[in-house]
């Protein structure tokens, strides 16, 4: 079994994501398990294998504790790591070779404190898993959000010691192809970048220097939950990482070639 975390800022679609990939593995013949985490999502267009709603929400925390939103939300972080052990259950029973998470949508408080890291560390211990870190193309308006979002995509990772493929959603939205080609190029992308002003672009300069040195030698790949691009791509990529480790996840029952060869 690969456990895909699928990690992002609030709206990057992520949801989406996980229902649209998970469909894509199921019909290319995998089994396929869908795991919610998020305690503050109102509804999910998917049919959850295991949803933390079911133990408890956002709002039912702040109703019991008389406590706001954010405070609700540390909260909640620390109670998903408590239920690890109902996830490991879940996604252990019967067969299954791909378990898709969709983490909660406050990405700070689950990437950066402790409970996520612990969270992720015991998954590792399960089994293999390889997250999806998505940057929405809506976040990339300027060149200097997309450097700093890609920075945050490599923080997460450290922060929470599981390697991510970064992929840039909402494909459907780059009209034109613009930004596919930005993050495709890094000097075309520090060409564009030094066109803009202002305070953030000093930050971007500096973080895309620090890129350069550590960011994983794979290509950002562009998926859409609305034309499914790059749906294909992205499987492509799960199974390079683990064949790099001398492992593939491939199943016996899988007979397409997905490089036609």
């Amino acid at each position: 079994m690969l456990i895909v975390p699928f990690l992002g800022f609030a709206g990057s679609g992520k949801t989406s994501l996980t229902k649209t990939f998970g469909r894509f593995l199921e019909d290319e013949g995998y089994r396929v398990k869908l795991i919610n985490l998020d305690p503050g999502v109102e509804e999910i267009p998917y049919k959850p294998d295991f949803d933390i709603r079911d133990l408890f929400t956002i709002s039912k925390i702040m109703r019991e504790e008389g406590i706001g939103p954010n405070l609700a939300m540390l909260k909640a972080s620390e109670m998903i790591l408590d239920a690890f052990d109902k996830v490991a259950s879940k996604m252990r029973e019967g067969r299954c070779d791909f378990a898709l998470i969709d983490t909660p949508g406050q990405l700070e408080i689950f990437a950066f404190r402790d409970a996520g890291s612990e969270f992720m560390r015991r998954l590792r211990e399960l089994t293999r898993v390889c997250g999806v870190f998505l940057i929405g193309c809506d976040v990339a308006s300027t060149v200097s959000r997309l450097v700093v979002a890609l920075f945050v995509g490599i923080a997460v990772q450290l922060s929470l010691g599981v390697e991510a493929i970064i992929v840039l959603h909402k494909s459907d939205i780059d009209i034109g192809g613009r930004i596919r080609r930005i993050i495709g190029d890094e000097e075309l992308l520090k060409r564009e970048l030094i066109k803009e002003t202002g305070v953030m672009v000093d930050v971007a300069l500096a973080a895309l220097e620090v890129l350069s040195r550590i960011k994983p030698a794979t290509r950002i790949i562009p998926t859409s939950s609305v034309t499914l691009e790059g749906h294909e791509d992205l499987f492509e990529i799960l199974h390079e990482v683990f064949c790099a480790c001398g492992d593939n996840i491939y199943p016996f029952h899988f007979i397409r070639d997905f490089r036609g060869t």
